[in-house]
């Protein structure tokens, strides 16, 4: 069984090192940077849902993080009820995949400013989203994955990223 695991994780990973980030990479960040994380939200724009699903079952059995999907809505009423479901999780971080139409800058500062309110981190995909406030973005740049941190938002959610996980960022924020 476990052999089967690794060769489907490989085969996998190598696939997924071609496209962009995938949400089994961002997985994989996430509990190198913040061991205690044991669930993963990811919120999503709506026209990705099936990919995103897709992801999120594979990354969960490769990451042993449970991972729970939201589609992007723009309905306030659907955001609060979003916002509460994960609110409810116990060591949760939030992966915000933006889209300019749904997940535009101003619905992301919504979110992470929401999710700081409870300590929650949140990973963005769009680079650079740490000069807004999300602690971490995750991104794709030519063939490699970035890591950017905000160490503001880090030192608010009481985050202590290690030497050697640092080494391998990019401090857009002291």
């Amino acid at each position: 069984m476990k052999k089967g695991i690794l060769v489907i994780t490989f085969v996998f990973l190598s696939f997924t090192l071609i496209k962009s980030q995938t949400i089994t990479q961002m997985g994989f960040i996430i509990k190198k940077a913040i061991p205690s994380i044991k669930n993963i939200a990811v919120i999503h724009p709506k026209k990705m849902h099936d990919k995103i699903s897709k992801e999120a079952r594979m990354a969960q059995i490769i990451t042993k993080k449970k991972f729970t999907i939201y589609a992007a809505v723009n309905r306030k009423d659907e955001i609060s009820k979003q916002i509460y479901n994960i609110n409810r999780l116990k060591d949760v971080a939030v992966i915000i995949i933006t889209d300019d139409d749904i997940l535009s800058i101003d619905s992301v500062k919504y979110l992470f400013n929401k999710f700081n309110e409870q300590k929650i981190p949140v990973i963005s995909n769009r680079k650079k989203d740490t000069l807004i406030g999300v602690l971490m973005t995750i991104c794709k740049n030519e063939d490699k994955i970035e890591k950017h941190i905000n160490k503001i938002v880090a030192s608010a959610l009481e985050i202590s990223f290690s030497e050697e996980f640092l080494s391998e960022c990019i401090i857009d924020v002291e």
